[in-house]
């Protein structure tokens, strides 16, 4: 069996294969953020195209004004996110709903009090288990609250939650998670390992943060690094497992790798060789959402083609 299309566990949570649906706006949502038919269909084609795992656009924890962003900030919403839950398990494909807190001001991150933000992940994660998922993402990834207090670039504090306290909120949220729901909810992070910027978030020290959000219960990371098209970055596929690789190398919880892997042979030999755990597809997917039925024929021919030059 190809490592692509084997089962894997992640924490309390097995998926059917390493194929992962990595989030991204879908921009479909209802006013408050409810889910649409259009919203449900997207998401059940992923499923039913064989995807392993799935993980939501972001679901704010506060009420959204934006168009067509989803939330789960309301225990109203909580029927609501079960509509799409109960399909994709018939489909025996699990969705991990990315609990994401929009960027405050600048001037306002400097001063917010952040214990009430703490206990808005922690009532969304709540809804998210009554809604009948296994587990949650927390969303440190750019454009999030979680990636502002990260970054050096944006959070100046000179509190426990500025300098080496930066990841100090989200340790806090999955701490507090986990003891509201138990070592048998899964509990994931995306978190930017690099910026790629002078005076920004550097590999060293995501290595560093990794331990401590593992430590404070993390069962997966999501690896990923914000892309500027502004930045003379060279964004070829693959370009981001030696990152990966990196943090792999200080933690012992399964990685998802991102950066431009919808090549079957790609993912398959970054799987082999131990880089990462799973692949993250997002615009592959939504552009093809039955990619993975293809990239299997892909690699039988791969395979076949090899047997007969042997």
């Amino acid at each position: 069996m190809y490592h692509l299309f084997s089962p894997f566990a992640i924490g309390p949570l097995t998926v059917r294969n390493r194929i992962v649906r990595s989030p991204a706006a879908i921009g479909v949502a209802a006013a408050g953020g409810f889910t649409t038919p259009a919203l449900l269909q997207h998401y059940l084609s992923w499923a039913a195209g064989g995807v392993g795992l799935v993980i939501s656009e972001p679901l704010h924890v506060h009420p959204v004004t934006e168009p067509g962003s989803a939330g789960l900030y309301d225990d109203l919403l909580t029927p609501d996110l079960a509509q799409i839950v109960q399909p994709l398990a018939a489909h025996n494909t699990p969705l991990l709903p990315l609990l994401s807190h929009a960027p405050l001001e600048w001037a306002t991150v400097q001063t917010q009090p952040l214990a009430d933000i703490c206990e808005l992940f922690v009532a969304a994660a709540w809804r998210a288990h009554a809604a009948g998922c296994r587990g949650v993402m927390l969303d440190g990834a750019a454009g999030s609250l979680l990636h502002q207090l990260h970054s050096p670039l944006v959070n100046q504090r000179a509190d426990e939650y500025g300098g080496l306290g930066r990841l100090r909120l989200a340790t806090e949220i999955v701490a507090a998670i986990r003891r509201w729901l138990g070592p048998q909810f899964l509990i994931g992070y995306r978190l930017v390992v690099d910026e790629l910027r002078p005076d920004g978030i550097t590999l060293h020290e995501s290595r560093v943060g990794a331990r401590q959000l593992v430590s404070a219960g993390i069962n997966l990371l999501d690896v990923v690094v914000p892309t500027d098209p502004d930045q003379l970055i060279a964004y070829f596929p693959g370009w981001q497992i030696p990152l990966v690789e990196s943090i792999r190398g200080v933690v012992d919880v399964p990685l998802i790798a991102n950066g431009t892997l919808g090549d079957a042979e790609l993912a398959e030999s970054i799987l082999a060789d131990g880089s990462a755990d799973l692949i993250g597809l997002a615009q592959t997917l939504t552009d093809q959402p039955d990619w993975p039925a293809h990239a299997a024929q892909t690699l039988d021919a791969i395979s076949a083609a090899l047997h007969a030059s042997a």
